[in-house]
């Protein structure tokens, strides 16, 4: 299946963590050369280690298995020191960075490992993004009480994401779906793209005919395959009816426009690099019908992103943000309320006529069954800032994390795990496996 990989690094210590619940940004300081992948005895995780190369001296630092100190040698400071600015600057800027990566199993004790990077172009002044894939090179032996280690090296050359704004692999690795972003005369257009290990399978534009710009790298973007891996569902703003003066210079046919008179009317947004986002919804994409439809039954006044599907692929996990009383920062602060919610996916033609059912309904135990209240809000009111859900391999738990409610920028958050599917009409039971320290009595306690 296929798995996220977290990278996380600083300057003065690397650590490296695998998590199967979804994937976090990066700025790795040095541009890795080799990566090792290890899986311990008797345990279903990995822990990936990568060497990186100094680039002044070609000297390769340790295997990065927990946590390594960063040392400057007297001979690399001493070459630095006689580097001009402008070229130690541009040597550091085009160190690729990673934003993301993919573990697809091949079928064997070690996976494909799938990294997004993004690089500096200084010639043409624009950050270039790229995809550079690696597959197991050499197993070392091992036994049933070492753990075994695989040496990886890079597949081909790595592939140019140029108007690339987000992609997702599916879970058998098979195909994988993209977002590109164009700019044509001035506009920016996007479109939905899948594509197969050979060719390009599937384009959907999104002209936005049943919605708005759909949401890539903000505190909505999702893009998310369902277990059977024909249905994508994302995140877009809900389509605006066109504004326009009280004395228009062409009147539209069809009578008078119901947004007549406000064409200067302020419209709240979430700012912080989420200018012009108000009102997101979710859409799921029918890639056989190439049918897009939005998931009914999210009230108007929350925000809705970050949305996973349900094992059995009925129902809709999602993330709710409170519009009320005011739509304040999200991208540098993660304690806005939000809840976790439960939605049923959108029904398609296609699939009612392969089940033999009439008018798309059907019946399942993990989505709302009163078509009165279609949406199951299933965080209790002590979670107050829940986002980030995510389904265990298994299916049978849901893990996501809660911050407190504070002023902070970036504050602590916990992790907590539910059951699934929850029992009840009502919240599900979960329980804290990493609890915020407050106050913490000594270094080991973090």
């Amino acid at each position: 299946s296929s798995l996220h990989l977290n990278l996380l690094s600083s300057l003065a210590f690397h650590k490296v963590l695998l998590i199967g619940f979804g994937a976090l940004p990066s700025q790795a300081f040095y541009q890795p050369c080799a990566v090792n992948l290890h899986r311990l005895p008797h345990h279903p995780h990995f822990h990936l280690a990568l060497r990186f190369p100094c680039r002044r001296s070609r000297q390769s630092f340790a295997d990065l298995h927990s946590t390594t100190a960063h040392s400057t040698t007297a001979q690399e400071i001493s070459m630095a020191d006689k580097m001009p600015s402008e070229k130690l600057y541009a040597n550091l800027v085009s160190i690729p960075s990673i934003t993301a990566g993919h573990l697809i199993s091949q079928g064997n004790d070690f996976p494909k490992v799938m990294l997004r990077r993004n690089q500096k172009d200084m010639k043409n002044d624009e950050q270039r993004s790229h995809l550079a894939s690696f597959l197991p090179s050499s197993t070392t032996p091992s036994s049933e009480l070492s753990s075994s280690t695989v040496s990886y090296s890079g597949e081909t050359f790595p592939t140019d994401l140029r108007d690339v704004s987000g992609m997702s692999v599916s879970p058998s690795g098979r195909f994988v779906a993209m977002i590109r972003t164009r700019d044509v005369e001035g506009v920016k257009e996007q479109s939905l793209e899948v594509w197969d290990k050979h060719s390009l399978i599937l384009t959907v534009s999104s002209c936005g005919e049943l919605h708005g710009t759909i949401n890539v790298a903000d505190s909505f973007a999702c893009l998310c395959w369902n277990k059977e891996e024909n249905m994508l569902l994302y995140a877009a703003e809900e389509k605006k009816a066109k504004a326009s003066s009280y004395w228009p210079a062409k009147q539209t046919r069809g009578g008078e426009d119901n947004e007549r008179g406000k064409e200067f009317v302020f419209e709240e947004d979430w700012g912080e690099l989420s200018v012009g986002k108000s009102r997101a919804r979710l859409f799921v994409l029918h890639i056989p019908s190439e049918e897009v439809k939005q998931v009914e039954g999210i009230p108007g006044d929350v925000a809705a992103g970050q949305a996973v599907w349900t094992p059995d692929s009925t129902g809709i996990v999602f993330v709710g943000f409170q519009t009320i009383p005011r739509r304040l920062g999200l991208r540098f602060y993660n304690t806005r309320k939000s809840k976790i919610g439960l939605a049923m996916a959108p029904f398609f033609s296609a699939q009612a006529a392969r089940a033999g059912a009439s008018s798309g309904q059907r019946t399942s135990s993990t989505t709302p069954a009163s078509s009165r209240n279609p949406v199951r809000w299933l965080s209790c009111e002590e979670d107050w800032a829940a986002r980030s859900p995510r389904f265990s391999e298994d299916g049978k738990k849901l893990m996501y994390m809660n911050a407190a409610n504070s002023t902070a920028h970036y504050s602590s958050s916990s992790v907590l795990v539910a059951c699934w599917p929850p029992a009840g009409a009502g919240q599900f039971d979960r329980r804290v496996v990493v609890d915020i320290v407050r106050t913490p009595n000594s270094v080991d306690e973090f």
